[in-house]
């Protein structure tokens, strides 16, 4: 069986990846592990998706990257605006103060600046948590196809943890829930075959 080739791919590209959140503190590994990995998990799940003869595991996967880019990029740029634009005005400049403003005419406008810092922090936040869902979605249907195709229950199982463990990531069991469920995945990948 060929796939099994293919999905133990997919396994290395998610072991990487997984060991990558402890490789990040070493210099430039750190770095280039998340990349590699996530190139080893796409060029597996293509491979898979086309010995399966199932075209949209491909699509889910290519979606889910896509949308995971694309929410990357946008958080990264609001981000450096709220950095660079938003920040350096919380600085009250006390050589611009006029002598006829009153201390708390000050506090109350800077008060007000930090509030809308929050909001905009907190929408900046919102959206990556959207991007994260909606990516997380087609991740998730991707491997739940794998599994139905192979007759794995434990695909669909890590796929669903992965899931709720992006619905939850709000709260920090959703990400406890989400890296059980990928390593659940990552086990999969290197079982699946054996029997």
């Amino acid at each position: 069986m060929e796939s099994v080739s293919s999905l133990r791919l997919c396994g290395i590209g998610m072991l990487i990846l997984l060991l990558s959140i402890v490789l990040v503190l070493v210099p430039l590994i750190g770095f280039l592990a998340p990349i590699v990995g996530l190139v080893v998990l796409l060029i597996g799940y293509n491979r898979v998706s086309n010995e399966l003869g199932q075209p949209k595991i491909w699509g889910n996967v290519l979606t889910w990257f896509l949308i995971s880019l694309i929410g990357g990029i946008v958080v990264l740029i609001l981000s450096s605006v709220l950095i660079y634009v938003g920040v350096p005005q919380l600085y009250v400049d006390v050589g611009e103060l006029e002598a006829s403003q009153e201390l708390s005419q000050i506090f109350e406008n800077f008060s007000g600046l930090v509030k809308s810092v929050w909001w905009v922090i907190g929408l900046v936040v919102l959206l990556f948590y959207v991007f994260i869902l909606m990516s997380t979605f087609f991740f998730y249907r991707a491997n739940r196809m794998i599994g139905e195709v192979l007759g794995e229950n434990l695909f669909v199982l890590s796929s669903r943890l992965i899931w709720l463990g992006a619905i939850f990531s709000i709260v920090v069991v959703g990400v406890i829930v989400g890296l059980v469920g990928a390593i659940m995945l990552t086990v999969a990948f290197f079982t699946t075959g054996k029997k």
